[in-house]
């Protein structure tokens, strides 16, 4: 229809006329003129110079399928007159529950207080032709030389060869991934000032100016497709949730047939299965005439049959993957369920917002963090039992953002996968602070510690501890922050642990804690060694020994150390100890930049802020231990060359243990669960 070249042409079609009144006022999109140039002109043009002319003139907004529906009918005629000549005076709207939507147009009055009245209906087709019980079927009619060729109506039963042509054609269009909209209508006679009640409300007509709501026996158009492609990053999201574990489950009210092809299409399933009339009818189209003569296949099979009877008649399982149809939702089964929730990509086709509820709670029982994206009204149950509720920014209600955890504000499903792989980067970097920060808290305990229990002079001053969780340490820790993702995040499956789990307590105080408090306490006696002690000789000596408060004169073999000579001497150690701790750390948040990948893979010197900071914790390390005055506060003293030499070997350690573990540590390994923090 969408082809047709010659407007004129287009009104003497009288199927295309009756098929754009149902797409016009049936239609709860809004249309009015944008500006004030002329009305539109209703000469020949194609269609690209009708999108081009309406889009200049006037203005729909509403659903995109509605709007798309008022572009294409105001090419044909215009829309905005035949509204204005039209009166509704009933309307049920549409619902993802119903899946049509319907009006009631007073076309004129008749005798006897009655008036004839015109239903237009338009929905899924396989529901619009449940109701109806012929087509409505173009005749030509030719005319002599001087007239041109006219076309007549006329309405023929339902029969097999018309479901026949019925079917083909909505596998054809739905297998391209197409929007379908079946349309019908039919007139009747009814009081004039008729109070039109719906079968639907569940209430019968209890008075005489009530009319019940003629839906059956309605007369078919026709179909009407509408593109709707996906965007063009939404493929390669698809395929980056896939390597990062996450399953996709297509929720969507469309035809199984055009929800399966746009699954195809996007790679939430993967099957080059090429669909047919008949696996159409006997698998995804229950019960499409309430007709006897069309005997259409239905879902009548036991629930319990076998699992291959089911992948035959129920359409469950289409070359590996799954399509099900929202009505079979409701008596699936906890071993259907089980079954069907393996897989990592599955379509749930004319489904209702209670349908995804039901589907996000079968979900959740199976330990499954569930994000929902919704856009309506029906959907704030659902949205609001996921763990992640996702609402539409553009076309969602109200409602539906009040109930869900994030709005999406482009509405854009690749935006869903970036924000995943920010929030794996967000917790990647609290896991390698954590693991930079705590590394140095053993390290200090232990300084203090030698000093309690062996009686050694204490490794670290109060105020240089300090100086380590207030100054050096800070900066670097919060640098890590701003660390680039690694290449394989969203190669990795979900975790599920916890922020700090056993595996980074053990890294960070049994690994590299115990790392660097080493290289600190060999550091620390290199000095006193140096100077003629030996461990046994400074052991329980700080009691008497090596304190300002303190005058008593210590001797090695060689020679005697007073007060004065003491008290340098514990400073200086101090200072290696300091230096080391503090120069490990340097060495050690290079490794901590990479949890997963080598380093040399990673861009490891891209972090301008860990950049930064590395030097002024460097900076802070040679004022705090080589500048008079704050020696004395700090109680530090000029440290010798060999005393930066020990963290080189304490970083040396680090990346053998890190870069290892990445090489050992295959996935899933039992040495995994201990080594990989």
């Amino acid at each position: 229809n969408n082809n047709n070249n010659n407007n004129k042409e287009n009104k003497k079609n009288q199927t295309l006329v009756a098929l754009h009144r149902v797409a016009t006022l049936c239609n709860s999109a809004i249309a009015k003129i944008s500006d004030v140039k002329p009305p539109v002109s209703h000469g020949d043009y194609n269609d690209d110079d009708i999108n081009s002319e309406v889009q200049s003139q006037i203005s729909f907004t509403g659903n995109p399928a509605d709007v798309a529906l008022l572009i294409w009918g105001h090419g044909l005629d215009s829309v905005i007159e035949l509204r204005k000549k039209s009166t509704i005076v009933h309307e049920i709207p549409f619902s993802s529950s119903i899946k049509f939507q319907a009006v009631i147009v007073k076309l004129e009055d008749q005798p006897n207080n009655q008036s004839k009245y015109e239903i237009l209906v338009k929905g899924a087709p396989e529901i619009v032709m449940k109701k109806c019980s012929s087509f409505l079927k173009s005749k030509s009619t030719e005319k002599d030389s001087t007239t041109t060729n006219t076309s007549t109506v006329l309405q023929t039963p339902v029969d097999e060869g018309n479901m026949s042509i019925f079917e083909d054609t909505i596998t054809k269009l739905a297998s391209r991934g197409r929007r379908l909209i079946g349309f019908c209508s039919q007139t009747f006679i009814a009081p004039t000032n008729a109070r039109f009640v719906s079968e639907l409300s569940g209430r019968d007509v209890s008075s005489k100016n009530e009319f019940l709501i003629p839906l059956s026996e309605l007369c078919f158009l026709g179909i009407i497709a509408l593109m709707d492609p996906p965007r063009d990053d939404v493929a390669q999201a698809v395929a980056n949730c896939k390597t990062a574990g996450i399953k996709i489950f297509m929720l969507t009210g469309d035809h199984p047939i055009t929800a399966y092809a746009i699954a195809c299409q996007v790679g939430i399933l993967t099957s080059n299965r090429t669909f047919s009339s008949e696996l159409m009818s006997k698998n995804l189209v229950s019960s499409v005439l309430p007709i006897e003569s069309h005997k259409a296949t239905t879902f009548s099979q036991s629930p319990r049959s076998s699992a291959g009877q089911q992948q035959k008649q129920h359409g469950f399982l289409l070359d590996e993957n799954k399509v099900i149809i929202g009505d079979r939702v409701d008596t699936l089964t906890k071993e259907d369920w089980d079954r069907i929730l393996k897989q990592k990509g599955l379509v749930f086709a004319r489904t209702s917002p209670k349908h995804k509820l039901i589907i996000v709670q079968e979900c959740q029982k199976r330990g499954e963090i569930v994000a929902l994206t919704g856009d309506g009204v029906n959907d704030a149950p659902a949205l609001k039992k996921s763990n992640v509720g996702i609402a539409m920014g553009i076309t969602g209600s109200e409602v539906a953002k009040e109930a869900a955890d994030v709005v999406l504000t482009d509405d854009n499903f690749a935006s869903i996968v970036r924000g995943i792989s920010e929030g794996r980067l967000i917790f990647d970097n609290l896991v390698k602070t954590i693991a930079y920060t705590v590394a140095h808290l053993l390290p200090e305990v232990v300084a203090v510690m030698l000093s309690l229990l062996f009686g050694f002079p204490s490794g670290l001053s109060s105020l240089q501890i300090l100086s380590i969780d207030l100054g050096t340490e800070l900066t670097p820790a919060i640098s890590l922050a701003y660390e680039p993702a690694e290449k394989d995040i969203m190669n990795r499956p979900p975790r599920t642990g916890n922020l700090v789990s056993s595996s980074l307590l053990i890294y960070s105080y049994g690994i590299s804690g115990i790392f660097i408090s080493v290289g600190c306490i060999v550091a620390y006696f290199q000095v006193f060694l140096e100077a003629g002690f030996s461990i046994s000789d400074i052991a329980f000596s700080n009691d008497k020994h090596f304190n300002p408060s303190d005058n008593d004169i210590i001797c090695n073999a060689n020679e005697c150390f007073d007060s004065d000579a003491q008290n340098l001497l514990a400073s200086r150690a101090r200072s290696a100890w300091y230096i080391t701790l503090v120069m490990s750390q340097v060495f050690h948040i290079f490794f901590c930049k990479s949890r997963f990948v080598p380093i040399y893979q990673h861009k490891f010197i891209t972090n301008a802020v860990t950049n930064v900071g590395i030097l002024l914790e460097t900076a802070l390390v040679i004022i705090f231990c080589y500048v008079p005055g704050i020696q004395l506060i700090f109680q530090t003293e000029n440290a010798r060359w060999p005393s930066w030499l020990f963290c080189l070997g304490v970083g040396a350690l680090l990346g053998v243990y890190n870069e290892g573990r990445k090489i050992i540590c295959t996935p899933n390994s039992r040495l995994e669960k201990y080594l990989i923090w």
